[in-house]
């Protein structure tokens, strides 16, 4: 991390505001998708095949990154998947089985008896996580950053603080039952579903020798015209759907990584998302076989913070206490920032300014370097983010310095950690003492407190794994 000069609390973080010029995202299922909706899923696509490591063995998968806790993993011989048609029509058929729309509220007194597998597991294991169908309800329809995964994970609080219920009327999708914001900014683990084993982008290698043109990523490079290739065309789409939301979750979120789960028709794979690309398992069948799902969940259900891909270096600061006057200190350096450095603006250009590097209520610690030469520095909506799943994840702010208040830029990035490869700033360092013009100001720069370290790479070389 670097911070220049401009010619939190133990709790996660508030979720960065999401940048006012990010591009929009208009549809989100794969029937039925506009012309610029498939054009994105393809690009994410394309941007991730040749960063995918599998297939993994699932008990490699979660011996890796979800250890296996103290606590036994109970036989949850109640849980069931068997409500799961053998071939769906629809993707909401296989919604209900793993969760219920049926939640108790005085607004629907007599609702349905569903079956809600997934959250069995996590009331046993862990009753502050749970799932829930954000199939229907993106967070902001049509707007900035907006998109809704099938089903998705959150904790308790986030619901309570983010309202994230949403009551539905009775309807072919959700007969008397509720769908739930898909606040993206919240969500712990997401769930992509498809109708058919036809329809996963991956494919499993066939026992014995492998065939010498084996892929196990479906090749995005084809054109798949005609009805005949429909199937090929909408595995394309899964793929870049599921890649576009695991970066609108590392772009909203401190993450050092992102779990989701793929299914497709009664089979499923584990996939862990993080800078340098995405580890996915070999394909299981839940129906016939639940425990290896059950047990996922189980396990990240157990899991740290830092298990969970939370960056924990990322500290909120407003914290009811003090709030309001954190609140107050950021936002009144901000709004002297800008009058220093566009004076006349009017007062709508002016907010808007404000607007753009300030989010209410989401201001962030970050602490730069280690020990007694630690600095902390407070952010909030960042001006510029990068673009894809994978590489430096650049996030840049207008901040504070928690001890001076001074107005400085902040620009976070992953950088390559290779032996004799300068940072940059160590590259600013070496040209600002050498008196190269037109370079800022260095305050100072360093690692984040946080193993962040990628890991889809250590995994390419081992027998048996696959390169895309």
């Amino acid at each position: 991390m670097m911070v220049s000069a401009e010619p939190t609390s133990p709790e996660r973080p508030p979720s960065p505001p999401i940048k006012p010029s990010s591009p929009r995202v208009y549809r989100y299922n794969v029937d039925g998708l506009s012309d610029l909706a498939q054009e994105q899923n393809q690009c994410f696509a394309r941007d991730i095949e040749w960063k995918v490591v599998g297939p993994m063995p699932v008990d490699l998968f979660l011996e890796k990154f979800l250890p296996h806790t103290t606590k036994d993993i109970p036989p949850f011989e109640d849980v069931k998947f068997s409500g799961v048609p053998d071939t769906p029509r629809k993707e909401s058929a296989i919604y209900s089985p793993l969760v219920s729309r049926a939640t108790p509220s005085s607004h629907h007194p007599s609702l349905p008896t569903q079956r809600d597998e997934l959250n069995k597991v996590l009331k046993e294991s862990n009753p502050k996580l749970a799932f829930y169908d954000t199939s229907d309800q993106p967070e902001s329809p049509g707007k900035v950053g907006s998109s809704k995964p099938d089903l998705g994970m959150f904790h308790g609080d986030d619901v309570n603080r983010g309202n994230l219920e949403s009551i539905h009327e009775p309807s072919e999708t959700a007969p008397g039952g509720f769908t739930y914001t898909a606040r993206m900014g919240e969500i712990y683990v997401f769930i992509e579903v498809k109708t058919s084993h036809d329809l996963d982008p991956f494919t499993d290698p066939p026992d014995g020798d492998i065939p010498p043109k084996y892929r196990f990523t479906i090749d995005t490079s084809q054109k798949y015209a005609g009805d005949r290739n429909k199937k090929s065309r909408y595995r394309v789409t899964a793929l870049g759907q599921s890649t576009r939301y695991a970066h609108i979750v590392q772009t909203r979120q401190f993450r050092t990584c992102v779990y989701s789960i793929s299914v497709a028709g009664t089979t499923a794979r584990l996939l862990r998302w993080d800078r340098s690309g995405v580890i996915v398992t070999e394909s299981f069948d839940y129906k016939s076989n639940p425990k290896i799902l059950v047990g996922f969940v189980w396990r990240f259900s157990q899991a740290t913070d830092e298990q969970h891909g939370f960056d924990r270096s990322a500290v909120g600061v407003a914290t009811k206490e003090n709030q309001e006057k954190n609140q107050k200190k950021f936002l009144d350096a901000i709004r002297g920032h800008v009058e220093e450095q566009l004076p006349g603006l009017s007062a709508k250009d002016f907010k808007s300014e404000v607007h753009t590097h300030y989010g209410s209520g989401a201001i962030t610690q970050l602490m730069v370097g280690t020990g007694s030469e630690a600095r902390s520095f407070w952010v909030s909506r960042p001006m510029f983010t990068s673009k894809g799943v994978t590489g430096r994840s650049t996030r840049g702010y207008w901040g504070i310095e928690c001890d001076s208040g001074n107005v400085v830029f902040v620009k976070d990035i992953w950088h390559t950690d290779i032996p004799g490869v300068q940072t940059e700033g160590e590259i600013l360092d070496e040209l600002l003492k050498a008196g190269v013009r037109n370079i800022p100001e260095l305050v100072c720069h360093g690692d984040v407190s946080c193993d962040g370290k990628t890991s889809c790479f250590q995994f390419i070389w081992i027998p048996g794994f696959y390169l895309a």
